[in-house]
């Protein structure tokens, strides 16, 4: 998986429990940095990165009862492991994004577009449910715990990407 910058990628070694480094500030000669080579626990499947250096992997044990994550720090950096952690997770793992609130992505894909709309008119519709209304908080653009006409031009401009 890629870094958020791009400049490098990830790869989880199942068989071997690691996590490699590659260089890809050159997309058409990524490079492995032989250096890192992250023992991050049995089977890492998913990694997921975080904007302040760090990444969670997703050790899924197949087979087993429990997994676990590893956390990478300085991914951007010279990289380390701590972990695994949480080591009687129940298996198999993933790691998920959730949009945050104000995101406007209410679908989860990414994007904040006429795909949302169809969502964010009912939230908008019907403010006695509130922010908490089967995830309307992602419209909730001003934080101020309701969804209301206040919210419009900022879902607008989110979906522009202005």
């Amino acid at each position: 998986m890629f870094t958020p910058d791009g400049t490098r990628f990830f790869v989880s070694g199942q068989s071997v429990n690691k996590v490699f480094m590659f260089d890809t500030s050159d997309p058409r000669n990524p490079v492995q940095d032989m250096s890192v080579q992250l023992s991050v626990g049995p089977q890492p499947h998913f990694i997921t990165y975080l904007p302040d250096g760090r990444a969670y992997v997703a050790n899924t044990n197949n087979l087993q009862p429990y997994g676990s994550l590893s956390i990478i720090h300085n991914y951007m950096g010279t990289p380390t492991i701590s972990g695994p952690i949480l080591t009687d997770l129940e298996g198999p793992m993933d790691v998920v994004s959730l949009p945050s609130l104000g995101s406007g992505d209410y679908d989860f894909d990414g994007d904040v577009d006429t795909d949302d709309l169809t969502y964010f008119l009912p939230c908008l519709l019907e403010p006695e449910a509130g922010p908490q209304c089967n995830g309307c908080g992602v419209f909730d653009f001003n934080d101020d715990e309701t969804i209301d006409g206040l919210d419009i031009p900022l879902f607008v401009e989110a979906s522009v990407g202005a």
